[in-house]
């Protein structure tokens, strides 16, 4: 935004009001400031911090800015320089979005995934050290089987080969308990 030649103390505002996520209000940012910046962060706060991230922003930053261009004889437009602003502003916002993606919902790496593994990956020990205790002998072959790794795959071959023994020895004890 410096490259936009935007009026320091409105990037100022902007700044601090972005990276306070919701934790401080404009009007306290903007406390002391001159009366066009004052009643810009009234306006802004009425919209609120999501949604000035979303590219929502009040019409006074557009003011604010073209009397500072005004008063630098400047020949950039106000206009483009707040388009440029809702359009970081609303990069910003979708990064996020896509990280969070990422982190949370990939289907190799996220969080929620990863947390799913480790439970399929401790309940398939369970398993191994059980052996073939509990298991009929033509389920013996589930023992042999090479689950590779988890970390590699989506973990599905793994998840069907776990909810396969447990199926044989549920099976077995219900024939031995039938019988």
């Amino acid at each position: 935004m410096e490259e936009s030649d935007t009026d320091p103390t409105l990037l100022d505002c902007i700044a601090e009001f972005a990276l306070g996520r919701g934790e401080c209000t404009m009007v306290e940012i903007c406390r002391g400031l001159d009366e066009i910046y004052q009643q810009m962060a009234v306006d802004q706060d009425a919209i609120g911090w999501r949604r000035f991230m979303e590219g929502m922003i009040v019409q006074d930053f557009r003011s604010i800015q073209h009397q500072y261009l005004q008063q630098d004889e400047s020949r950039r437009s106000s206009r483009k320089w707040a388009q440029g602003l809702i359009t970081r502003l609303m990069e910003c916002t979708h990064g996020q979005w896509l990280y969070r993606n990422v982190v949370v919902h990939d289907s190799l790496r996220g969080s929620e995934i990863a947390a799913h593994k480790e439970q399929v990956r401790q309940e398939i020990q369970q398993q191994l050290e059980l052996g073939g205790e509990g298991l009929s002998e033509e389920d013996q072959y589930l023992l042999e089987i090479n689950l590779g790794s988890m970390e590699d795959s989506s973990g599905k071959s793994q998840e069907y080969w776990l909810r396969a023994i447990q199926a044989a020895r549920v099976a077995k004890q219900l024939r031995d308990g039938i019988g």
